[in-house]
């Protein structure tokens, strides 16, 4: 467990095999700083390291704020990726942020995404990616999408139902549903 890390864990259903997914607060978050919480948000040597040590090598940050210039450059100096999308806080990514996000993922063995808390914006694109992989089909409920990935807001529910009625826009590429997909 990492303290720089908060609410840091594996994704580990309804996945692409091969892919590793991952999911946590921002770096050094600070829930009771004043707001904006998501500024509180500083990337440290040791917060790099802890990525390291989980194989990550790319992070989709949905923080409202981007990691500073040096931050970024420390990343980049070990070979891990930055892509940001920012969305404020309690709000719901767009479609297209979700394309962003597919795409990165994609291209990248082993991914964390977080926001802020490392909740709602962060449990709406691990839905988001979850229904990519399997064409739709999992997590099967917004319940669960709830429960599980903790999507917090009604507008968050809204734009996963969208991704749902559309998933098929997402491809696989050598990646086959029947053959690399698990729950």
């Amino acid at each position: 467990m990492s303290r720089e890390w908060q609410r840091f864990e594996p994704v580990t259903r309804n996945i692409l095999t091969g892919k590793r997914l991952f999911r946590s607060s921002a770096p050094n978050y600070n829930e009771s700083a004043p707001d904006p919480k998501d500024a509180s948000q500083k990337l440290t040597v040791s917060a790099v390291r802890y990525l390291q040590d989980n194989g990550i090598v790319g992070i989709i940050s949905l923080n409202a704020f981007p990691y500073k210039y040096s931050e970024r450059s420390l990343l980049y100096s070990v070979g891990i990726d930055y892509k940001h999308i920012p969305i404020k806080d309690f709000h719901a990514p767009t479609l297209d942020d979700i394309d962003d996000a597919w795409d990165f993922f994609m291209d990248h063995r082993s991914t964390l995404v977080h926001c802020g808390y490392g909740w709602g914006r962060t449990g709406t694109m691990i839905t988001a990616l979850q229904l990519c992989c399997t064409d739709g089909r999992y997590p099967a409920s917004s319940s669960e999408w709830m429960g599980r990935n903790h999507v917090e807001r009604p507008e968050q529910v809204a734009v996963l139902r969208e991704l749902r009625s559309d998933v098929s826009r997402y491809p696989k590429d050598k990646y086959t549903m029947e053959r690399y997909w698990k729950h």
